[in-house]
């Protein structure tokens, strides 16, 4: 059905509601207003967003422009660039293409891969899908878009990719799920993409899915926007496929959504084997071990949202931004897929689900100014070269971080744990705490990434 709007400049929006059989809830006017003040911006292009309720897709609305240059407006299929939501569906392709062959998770990848670099050989597929193999994260938005590209940038990888032991601690990595993409290459004996069809896309009549951009321009694709001017290079290489270069509309991802809550079950239909929905959203890192106050899934972040359990992911590319966000026990999920940079994602996931988010926890109390505590704790950390690194050190008889330019002083929260406050006492960062066997700090989790401890000193 066509929406009637009341307000003037909403009407001057292109929305479009498609809606299933059975009565979906309303579309919020809280979300509509918020939509409206949002694309008040130029960098706040175009938007599509996907409601899926139970097992089916409920509503596909559309919003804006797909190309600022032309005024084409979107449509509920417009392929947007799904950036790394596509890790939960490069996760379940994994998972399928292992059960096929009799394969354990826990299997060395060298052994599925053999002509991996050796430094890679024992790193597990669990590892990689649970961003717990070590690796860095490096990532290139232009290269070849030659078959042999995935192959060719994976078996050139050099040694200091793997800056930690597999399995010591959770650090997000996009190197990990594009070496992850090539195993299922070997493992499939087909490229990449051609499994990813197979395995998923297909099953799911995810049509409107593809990694090559002609198709997505044939599809009526969403395109890319930076301050709501179409992008000059749009970042393509195939070597990054598998970590969130896919095309996808809302409409697809909605259907993906539905499998994931319903275990495999679209509009009635079994789509892949009962257990996998499982096995994505199981919480194979938990919370505690993290800094991010979530755990994760193969693929899929695992927390709370507005107060409800939810199933999540993020990503973004230049051009685009994407959110995905599942409440299984309110049999609902929300797909969102931008071209601009300039949305407030989160504001409008919350007029869709309307509750108060819990007030973030205090820290369980201070951590000794003892200098004598100060030495293992207290040094530089680092990750892969383009990615800031971390100082920690005494000032005033207490531990003090630098990050991303700005001082913070350091508190226990729990055993791990430390959280980074401001001067006002505000809690502005979380840290988790990564022992070797000798029980001495290998590294400071921030956020998604681990830094490891590469000095005493940050001189």
């Amino acid at each position: 059905m066509l929406l009637t709007l009341l307000s003037p400049a909403l009407a001057s929006l292109t929305l479009l509601v498609q809606t299933a059989e059975t009565d979906p809830a309303p579309i919020s006017a809280a979300f509509l207003a918020e939509a409206e003040r949002q694309m008040s911006d130029p960098a706040a292009p175009g938007l599509a967003v996907a409601l899926v309720e139970a097992d089916r897709v409920s509503d596909i609305i559309t919003l804006g422009t797909a190309d600022t240059e032309t005024g084409r407006p979107l449509s509920p299929t417009s392929p947007f660039r799904s950036a790394s939501t596509l890790k939960m569906v490069v996760a379940a392709a994994v998972l399928r293409q292992a059960e096929i062959d009799g394969v354990s998770l826990d299997t060395p990848i060298g052994s599925l891969a053999p002509d991996l670099p050796g430094f890679l050989h024992p790193i597990t597929l669990h590892q990689l899908l649970t961003h717990t193999g070590g690796l860095v994260d490096r990532t290139d938005d232009f290269g070849r878009l030659d078959a042999a590209a995935l192959r060719d940038a994976i078996l050139a990888l050099e040694p200091d990719t793997l800056y930690l032991p597999p399995g010591t601690a959770f650090s997000y990595s996009n190197i990990g799920y594009n070496i992850a993409g090539y195993v299922l290459e070997r493992m499939a004996s087909e490229p990449f993409d051609v499994a990813l069809e197979r395995l998923v896309l297909s099953p799911l009549s995810m049509d409107h899915s593809t990694f090559e951009t002609a198709r997505a321009q044939a599809l009526g694709w969403a395109a890319p926007h930076w301050q709501g001017t179409p992008l000059e290079r749009n970042p393509e290489n195939r070597a990054e496929w598998p970590s969130g270069m896919m095309y996808t509309s809302a409409a697809d991802v909605g259907r993906f959504l539905a499998a994931l809550m319903q275990d495999g079950i679209i509009d009635g239909e079994r789509v892949w084997p009962a257990g996998l929905s499982e096995r994505l959203v199981t919480d194979h890192v938990r919370a505690e071990e993290t800094a991010t106050g979530f755990g994760y899934g193969y693929g899929v972040m695992i927390g709370t949202f507005a107060g409800h359990r939810a199933w999540f992911h993020s990503g973004g590319l230049p051009g685009y931004r994407a959110n995905v966000l599942a409440l299984p026990d309110d049999n609902l999920a929300i797909a969102l897929l931008a071209n601009g940079e300039g949305f407030d994602r989160t504001a409008l996931l919350e007029t869709l689900i309307p509750s108060a988010p819990p007030s973030p926890t205090s820290p369980s109390g201070p951590m000794s100014g003892d200098v004598a505590s100060m030495p293992r704790l207290a040094g530089l950390y680092t990750q892969a070269d383009d990615l800031p690194s971390l100082c920690v050190y005494e000032r005033d008889g207490a531990p003090r971080i630098d990050s991303r330019g700005r001082t913070l002083s350091l508190h226990r929260d729990g055993e791990t744990g430390l959280v980074g406050l401001d001067a006002d006492g505000n809690v502005r960062a979380r840290y988790r705490l990564y022992f070797d066997a000798r029980g001495e700090i290998l590294a400071l989790g921030s956020w998604v990434r681990a830094f490891r401890r590469t000095a005493d000193s940050c001189d």
